[in-house]
């Protein structure tokens, strides 16, 4: 019967345990996902103002977008004025095992979609690369917006710049805006959208 020497069993625990530390140790990261973001409409608003995207905003259109909470308005076509803020979030990069990288993060698009009611946040994952100017399906015709509005304009404005816009104090009630909070869930991600709306006076007309 042959006796395994106690240096070779030493030798091949240690061999073992090399194996295991670098199967168990952090491999490199894997690169963050982008998000994007894009502003459509129905009907087009009477003004917009996002300060993260182009001068020249346009419909439909998405735009590399830093992740964060950031500011936005509009003037929606019935004159009503929305002020409010959204958080944007990435798809984290993952780390790999040992030698092996980690996957990169998908890229997410956001559409705030600027109707006549509010804005409204949709969410889409993607599993490749984005692209600029890349088109992704929308959100359709939100509900209360398939219907052409009294005063509306005829045409669907492609582009609109974006410019700051007080409300004015003698076409808005001010004093009383209405608070809106809304928030959207999806698998791995929760979204909030927040802010203020302020009607019309009601003695004015549209």
């Amino acid at each position: 019967m042959k006796i395994k020497r106690p240096g070779a069993l030493a030798g091949g625990f240690l061999l073992f345990a090399a194996l295991l530390f670098g199967l168990s140790a952090c491999g490199s990261r894997g690169s963050d996902g982008r998000a994007y973001l894009a502003l459509d409409w129905t009907y087009t608003p009477k003004s917009v103002y996002f300060p993260m995207l182009p001068p020249v905003i346009s419909a439909g259109t998405y735009y590399q977008h830093p992740a964060g909470t950031y500011y936005g308005e509009y003037t929606a076509w019935n004159w009503d004025f929305y002020s409010f803020w959204y958080t944007l979030t990435i798809n984290e990069g993952t780390y790999g095992f040992g030698s092996w990288p980690g996957e990169d993060g998908d890229d997410r698009l956001y559409l705030i979609y600027l109707t006549g009611r509010g804005p409204e946040l949709y969410c889409y994952e993607l599993s490749y690369r984005a692209l600029e100017g890349l088109e992704a399906p929308g959100p359709g015709v939100p509900e209360g917006e398939s219907s052409p509005p009294p005063g509306s304009e005829a045409d669907r404005q492609p582009t609109l710049r974006s410019d700051p816009r007080s409300p004015e104090p003698g076409r808005y009630d001010l004093d009383n805006p209405e608070e809106f909070r809304r928030e959207y869930c999806g698998p791995g991600w929760s979204l909030i959208l927040e802010g203020r709306r302020y009607p019309l006076r009601k003695d004015l007309e549209r």
